[in-house]
């Protein structure tokens, strides 16, 4: 089966929903994450958020997906966000990725579909107000800040496949693109991942650098989750764990 990677519009914003969704409601804290609700439905929420979010930070976010090119369906979702770099690079970074910016009349458009997705704080309808209580975020957040320490990286803040089209490459072709550009910028690349993504990070170069446990006990499950926290240095330099030692 053939894939092609093209940059994201938020005309896309349906399809990504539909496989980037999918492709998260397979990890079990992830679905505790929303009790009550449908899929479908959180994939309907999402894709009315998704407009507003792909215009959002446009000078430091990069987007791509992956489709089937004999059917045209949405299969796969790559987000890039690029952290502590200059404005040099920032202007000059894959540009082809970047979300175009948004007229006034389709930012007001994509606000209101945001205002039909969230509830009166700006959070995701449905969303389990433990995982807020939990206060896995900031746990999280600070193990992030501890890994980059303020130097420039290229973040791979979120990667999906679509459930039915997994283990066919797409999840390999949207890392190893986002992978050459962080090459040729000369900048290493970090990522927080879920259990399923380490082996797929590690088979890329990827250096395991910590992990975070969570109980979720706290949102109404079993058993612990896992957050891993990889590195991958500038093909041709030294290893994350020297590098951070510096």
């Amino acid at each position: 089966m053939a894939y092609k990677l093209l940059p994201v519009t938020t005309a896309d914003a349906p399809g990504v929903a539909e496989a980037h969704i999918r492709a998260f409601y397979e990890d079990t804290r992830w679905r505790l994450s929303w009790p009550g609700m449908t899929l479908e439905s959180i994939i309907a929420g999402n894709a009315l958020r998704l407009p507003r979010a792909l215009i959002s930070d446009r000078e430091v976010k990069r987007h791509q997906l992956a489709i089937d090119s004999a059917t045209g369906e949405v299969v796969g979702y790559a987000r890039w966000v690029l952290l502590n770099v200059s404005e040099d690079i920032s202007s000059n970074f894959w540009l082809d990725t970047q979300v175009k910016e948004a007229t006034k009349e389709e930012a007001a458009s994509y606000e209101g579909q945001w205002k039909q997705g969230t509830d009166a704080n700006g959070r995701p309808l449905g969303i389990n107000p433990a995982l807020r209580d939990s206060g896995i975020g900031a746990i999280l957040e600070v193990e992030c800040n501890k890994i980059t320490a303020g130097q420039p990286y290229l973040e791979l803040d979120h990667i999906g496949t679509l459930p039915s089209h997994t283990r066919r490459g797409v999840g390999g072709l949207l890392l190893e693109s986002g992978l050459k550009e962080a090459d040729a910028a000369g900048l290493p690349v970090f990522v927080m991942a879920y259990p399923h993504g380490v082996g797929l990070y590690q088979k890329h170069g990827f250096e395991l650098l910590g992990t975070v446990e969570a109980d979720n006990a706290k949102l109404g499950g079993e058993g612990l989750h896992v957050t891993s926290f990889l590195a991958r240095k500038v093909r041709g330099g030294s290893s994350m764990e020297s590098s951070r030692a510096k």
